[in-house]
């Protein structure tokens, strides 16, 4: 039953019965094309089986009632939470990056230092030590080194690798951030990461490394707060839901096929646990 807080009352729609008054809470409910009989007769006297119902003179309704969610009652809560999920608000926010920048700012340094592809701005073994105690390995819970399935998101295999990466941070960083807040854009990021090392030490020979993990949760996330709460553009939503889902089929078939190395369960575990958190979480505040 719905949150009693005082201002509850019956549903209006099913009289507090729960049920679909289309229906009666059957199942069923009479094919408005045919009224019931199955079949429909043509202006020139033509009779046809109606194609709506498919000559069964039924459709398929809901048994409960839309209005209450089947509760029968109706709570200024349960109102405010339809109202909200319904109404399109685009002007609640503004673009920040507090944590967009602190990000890059990290992911930067930490190449700076320990570079794979030139020499670093500081001297051997600190470079190697830093990659050895950052990257992610198939004993981790073994060591209980378990900092390993957040911290690859540190490390990249080339200024190439980083460049798309903060380059992505940068531009679908801070409209996020603006919607969700710093703290939450962070707490988005991070366990975005963690979902993405997670299956990529679970899946991949050699877990690996770079920001893409984190970043496919923060792309994921559009999605979420646009199903969920109409936050962003739908079709904006889609197509970046349409870019991930062929970087992703495109990246298994390079791995199987030609052997190139993709962390691509490392951005499936991202895209998924972003996702998750954005469409099943709670409303953003906005700013």
């Amino acid at each position: 039953m719905a949150e009693n807080n005082g201002l509850e009352r019956p549903c209006p729609r099913c009289s507090g019965s729960g049920r679909c008054v289309d229906c009666a809470g059957s199942g069923k409910a009479t094919c408005p094309g045919c009224q019931g009989e199955g079949t429909r007769t043509s202006p020139r006297g033509l009779e046809s089986s109606c194609r709506i119902c498919g000559g069964v003179g039924q459709i398929a309704c809901p048994s409960e009632c839309p209005s209450c969610n089947g509760t029968g009652r109706i709570s200024a809560s349960f109102q405010k939470e339809i109202h909200q999920k319904y109404t399109v608000s685009f002007s609640n926010y503004s673009p920040m990056a507090r944590a967009v920048t602190g990000l890059t700012v990290l992911t930067v340094a930490v190449y700076l230092l320990a570079p794979p592809d030139f020499a670093p701005l500081i001297p051997q073994p600190l470079p190697t030590l830093i990659w050895s105690m950052l990257r992610n390995h198939a004993n981790v819970l073994h060591t209980f080194e378990l900092w390993r399935f957040l911290t690859p998101v540190l490390l990249h295999a080339g200024w190439w690798h980083l460049l798309a990466n903060m380059y992505f941070l940068m531009n679908m960083g801070p409209p996020l951030e603006g919607v969700l807040g710093t703290r939450r854009f962070l707490i988005l990021y991070i366990l975005a990461a963690l979902g993405g090392n997670l299956l990529s030490w679970a899946f991949n020979p050699v877990p690996g490394v770079g920001a893409s993990t984190a970043l496919f949760g923060v792309g994921a996330a559009y999605v979420g707060l646009s199903w969920r709460w109409r936050l962003f553009d739908e079709a904006s939503a889609r197509r970046i839901g349409t870019a991930l889902t062929l970087l992703l089929v495109l990246g298994f078939v390079l791995s199987d096929f030609l052997g190139i190395p993709l962390d691509n369960w490392g951005h499936l575990g991202g895209g998924l646990t972003g996702l998750a958190l954005t469409a099943l979480g709670p409303r953003p505040r906005g700013h």
